[in-house]
């Protein structure tokens, strides 16, 4: 019994960390929005701020002046 609940434990840990947080980046975004793909963050300094282990962040092109 106790190797049937380590193994649902251990799977069911690897599932919810396998869903981490999406955040984005833009030259046009701003940092007190979301982060999200409509409102993303200007800078990364602010998405490092937020983002945790197994979160990903992305960097979405454009010039920025």
């Amino acid at each position: 019994m106790d190797k049937r609940f380590t193994f649902a434990f251990a799977l069911a840990l690897a599932t919810v960390q396998s869903f981490g947080a999406v955040y984005y980046v833009a030259t046009d975004g701003s940092d007190s929005a979301a982060g999200s793909k409509d409102k993303p963050f200007a800078t990364l300094n602010k998405a490092n701020k937020v983002v945790a282990a197994g979160d990903t962040v992305w960097i979405r092109g454009g010039i920025s002046f």
